[in-house]
């Protein structure tokens, strides 16, 4: 049995077998000599530099068939979660992992001397937060992001005054009330971006509006304006106080969990049959016997049918699996010689000529002291960019970059390019309420089935889906229905 007793952090393991991030040096005709060195500084071999501290899963000391009380299918932060509070219970659990790492969709990568955040990045309301505790006892100290210390940037390179923002988001504000308010009387869904070529189709005309409705809406949940449900997009909850990041990165919370949890890596699961008697669960390397199971695969891996459940699940959970849609949300890294920018700002943005593409940019100086800029791609635009090269997505950003800060800024050093709904393991980065999917989808893809099979994961949590804590929390739900099933454990 292989218990992982994280000792310290950077923990998580090599990047070079992950699809969705791509390390590649440039050979396109005609690269500048400082982006080949770019992007050929992120062929290095992260191993050199990650530093593991948990044990390698080379070689299993399972048989082929092995059993355990509880299994635990992902081993994110629903699944870690879960596994937490069971072992701490006294129940024996097993978690199976499809990745050579844990973390799932957290992932924090430390090529470059510091943490960077390429999944999920910011606690999302610190005040009361349960994640908050865990940021503590893994020894990170969050940071808050004020989103006020923000410049705008026009087509044209120029700088948007306070005044002009200001009045900017009040419209855009009262915009979104009016969207809620015209599809709750419509009575029947329609997208946003349907909603608001009803309401007021000059909307799009206004580059403001159009980088609000991208940075803002696009980026806080997940989907495209031209999926996203205009009547529920709004119907989750959230907590109160800053956002914040952690200085050590997200990957110290799950190494917390992780404590004398049981893992085992690399077992991509197949086949999952249930019955009254219990259940058995069939990954590429051997059949497991468990009692109850908690499933903690994302939504977007569940949806491409990897997985076959026998007999097959209720209609309403994976009705809900074909209505909820995966959002995705990728990052471009780039570290450069020196700062071309504002030290002190936190965020710029840009109207991008395309909405999506690349119409944010995180600072990593303030966090850091460190030369390196963040940007996003959001909406539609962030699955296209997946099937371009890095040299491509690269040269897009610089151009953005160039219109902001002028065309002779220096390439970047290294770049680092994420496309998580590539990412087989993923499938995308979070759900959101898309178009045709009420919040009773969210909560029909949780619970259980016959106490056998039980349901988590950040889409499985009605009020905080699409966040860490959403998943969090929901992976506690589901240890606390397992536990209500042993004996002197409920």
């Amino acid at each position: 049995m292989r218990v992982y007793a994280i000792v310290d952090t950077p923990f998580l393991k090599s990047l070079n077998r992950r699809p969705f991030l791509h390390y590649a040096i440039l050979t396109v005709l005609g690269a500048s000599p400082a982006l080949l060195a770019a992007l050929g500084g992120c062929g290095q071999n992260p191993r050199q530099s990650l530093n593991p501290s948990i044990a390698s899963p080379s070689s299993s000391p399972f048989p082929m068939t092995s059993s355990a009380p509880v299994l635990i299918l992902g081993a994110g932060m629903a699944g870690l979660a879960a596994a937490h509070t069971l072992v701490s219970a006294g129940i024996p659990t097993i978690v199976l992992e499809g990745r050579d790492r844990l973390g799932g969709r957290i992932l924090t990568d430390q090529t470059w001397g510091i943490p960077l955040d390429l999944g999920a990045a910011w606690i999302h309301g610190s005040d009361n937060n349960p994640l908050m505790k865990w940021a503590k006892q893994g020894g990170s100290k969050p940071r808050i992001t004020p989103d006020e210390s923000m410049k705008v940037f026009n087509h044209r390179g120029k700088v948007l005054t306070d005044r002009l923002l200001d009045d900017g988001e009040e419209v855009y504000e009262n915009l979104l009330d009016d969207v809620l308010e015209f599809a709750e009387a419509r009575g029947k869904d329609l997208s946003m971006a349907e909603a608001i070529m009803e309401l007021d189709p000059d909307v799009f005309d206004d580059p403001l509006m159009v980088y609000y409705l991208s940075a803002y809406l696009e980026f806080d949940l997940g989907g495209a304006i031209e999926t996203l449900s205009a009547r529920y997009w709004d119907s989750d909850e959230v907590f109160d106080g800053d956002d914040a990041i952690l200085t050590n990165g997200f990957e110290s919370l799950i190494a917390a969990l992780a404590q004398n949890v049981t893992v085992e890596l690399e077992q991509v699961v197949q086949r999952v049959e249930w019955n009254v008697q219990g259940v058995r669960v069939y990954t590429n390397k051997g059949e497991w016997k468990s009692d109850r199971v908690i499933c903690t695969l994302p939504l977007g891996v569940l949806q491409q049918g990897a997985v076959t459940f026998t007999p097959e699940l209720p209609k309403p959970m994976t009705q809900a699996w074909n209505t909820v849609q995966m959002g995705v949300v990728n990052k471009v890294c780039l570290e450069f010689e020196s700062l071309f920018w504002d030290k002190t700002v936190q965020y710029f943005g840009y109207f991008a000529p395309e909405k999506g593409q690349y119409p944010y940019f995180l600072n990593l100086y303030p966090l850091y002291k460190f030369p390196g800029l963040v940007t996003f791609a959001l909406g539609s635009y962030a699955s296209r960019m997946e099937r371009q090269s890095d040299a491509t997505i690269v040269a897009e950003v610089m151009d953005n970059l160039k219109t902001m800060f002028g065309r002779n800024i220096p390439e970047p050093k290294r770049v680092l390019v994420t496309r998580w709904g590539a990412d087989p393991f993923a499938r995308g980065s979070y759900s959101y309420a898309s178009l045709g999917a009420k919040p009773k989808d969210f909560k029909n893809m949780g619970g259980s089935v016959s106490d056998r099979l039980f349901f988590a994961g950040e889409h499985t949590n009605v009020d905080y889906r699409g966040t860490a804590h959403g998943a969090y929390l929901s992976g506690l739900e589901a240890a606390e229905a397992v536990l209500a099933l042993f004996p002197s454990q409920g």
